[in-house]
């Protein structure tokens, strides 16, 4: 070991102890000692790590406490967890794995803004924790805040640079900004980092699916499937690229296969009803729609959708219902509203239709072809 690499490793153990990264820093201090044992520098640093890391030791409850809280978290007990880890952190308040199970329990049970908290208290606590800032980075973004979660990935990334989970979530990211080409660079960083990452190939289809690009996208997503034999969002995103095509049948059978590995698959049995309606088969269409619903009955899209095609029949007041039913579900539903106004509009009652309208215009002021059917129906009362 040159003396010039010696001076190097000391300096970046100092670093990373003065970061609280105590047994990354003790690591590199004995690597010095087993070459140099009588080195003052590293002995002096290697005695007070071991002081520390005594000190340190109370600040985290036990490993078998650690490992029934993810015991019970793996049994998806989320409510039991985060009782559990409340209390002990009144015990052990600068455990900052306790505020990341806090975090992540939180999240499972749709509290993000609880999430966010809790992994902020670990990251105040270890500064270098790249999973908190991960996990921070997936609620971040299901809260629509897309710039910050990139912004938070990056930085987990640039903790621990073969972060694969926080690839594929940076992937996924862009994609909800529809900036496919970044996602794609980031699930490829991922998968160079994991060649075997199957939810990684799948994602990479997906966004190459949305540049146009089928044949790839099919041959990374048979890849996801290929790893994952059992990967059910892999076989309905298949039938979803193979829709897109035009290739009905094929696209059926994947979503077919999806059911298969998981009945209880709601998207699946709402794309086949997609197909379906494609090939003209209108009543099996709604009753794919309707089994969606069994599964789901907060499935706006469903709902929507079989609003639509009683819509095309010229039954506005089932349509209407059906609607109603989606915007119960998800009251932030533009195409619905547009839809309602439409049927609306068709049983003559203007007024009520306008009102439809103009809720969807307030939730999105540049919704156009709200505007548009507005005006046709303002239009149709005489108003200009």
């Amino acid at each position: 070991m040159a003396k010039i690499n010696v001076e190097q490793i000391l300096d970046r153990a100092k670093l990373l102890n003065k970061k609280g990264r105590y047994r990354e820093s003790y690591a590199l201090y004995k690597q010095v000692l087993n070459s140099f044992p009588q080195n003052i520098r590293a002995k002096k640093a290697v005695e007070q790590l071991i002081n520390i890391k005594i000190n340190d030791s109370n600040h985290n409850p036990p490993s078998e406490v650690i490992n029934k809280l993810l015991h019970l978290f793996n049994n998806k007990k989320f409510s039991s967890v985060i009782e559990k880890v409340q209390a002990l952190t009144y015990q052990y308040p600068r455990a900052s794995i306790l505020w990341n199970i806090l975090g992540i329990s939180a999240y499972q049970t749709h509290m993000p803004d609880k999430a966010i908290k809790a992994y902020k208290k670990a990251l105040s606590i270890n500064p270098d924790y790249a999973e908190a800032y991960n996990n921070m980075g997936v609620a971040l973004k299901d809260l629509g805040k897309i710039d910050k979660a990139i912004q938070i990935f990056n930085k987990a990334i640039l903790i621990k640079p073969d972060y694969v989970e926080a690839y594929n979530n940076l992937g996924n990211a862009y994609k909800d900004q529809y900036k496919s080409e970044d996602a794609i660079k980031a699930y490829k960083k991922a998968i160079s980092l994991k060649p075997d990452y199957a939810e990684a190939y799948n994602n990479l289809g997906n966004s190459l699916n949305d540049l146009g690009r089928f044949k790839e996208a099919i041959e990374f997503i048979n890849k996801s499937i290929s790893l994952k034999p059992n990967y059910v969002l892999a076989f309905n995103n298949l039938g979803v690229v193979l829709a897109t095509q035009g290739k009905l049948d094929e696209a059926i059978n994947a979503f077919k296969k999806a059911l298969l590995i998981n009945p209880d698959y709601a998207d699946a049995y709402n794309n086949i009803g997609n197909a379906l309606k494609d090939q003209g088969k209108i009543q099996d269409a709604i009753g794919a729609f309707k089994n969606a619903i069994l599964i789901n009955s907060d499935f706006s899209k469903a709902y929507n959708n079989i609003g639509k095609l009683l819509l095309d029949q010229g039954k506005f007041q089932d349509a209407i219902d059906e609607f109603k039913n989606a915007l119960l579900a998800d009251p932030s539903y533009l195409e619905a509203y547009n839809n309602k106004g439409i049927a609306l509009g068709h049983q003559n009652k203007f007024q009520e239709a306008i009102n439809v309208f103009k809720k969807a215009i307030i939730l999105k002021p540049d919704y156009a072809e709200a505007f548009n059917n507005l005006g046709k129906v303002l239009d149709d009362q005489g108003k200009q």
